[in-house]
């Protein structure tokens, strides 16, 4: 993971792009007081909206049986 300036990033945002997109590598850009901006591939990308799901899933799964026992 590497963190940078969004000045930084502009100048140089070829070599952050190819990081992300040859290296794997993740990209956290500042925008100012308590903002940020994520930059990662779209395998990255999803690969965590498949996990997200499968949690989700498994949420309510868990949710179910936990009413079941309570019944």
């Amino acid at each position: 993971m590497i963190t940078t300036t969004l000045t930084d990033f502009r100048k140089e945002m070829k070599y952050y792009l190819d990081r992300i997109t040859d290296e794997m590598e993740t990209i956290i850009t500042n925008r100012g007081k308590d903002k940020g901006v994520v930059l990662l591939s779209s395998d990255d990308y999803n690969e965590y909206l498949r996990l997200k799901e499968e949690s989700t899933k498994l949420s309510a799964a868990e949710l179910g049986l936990y009413k079941q026992r309570v019944s």
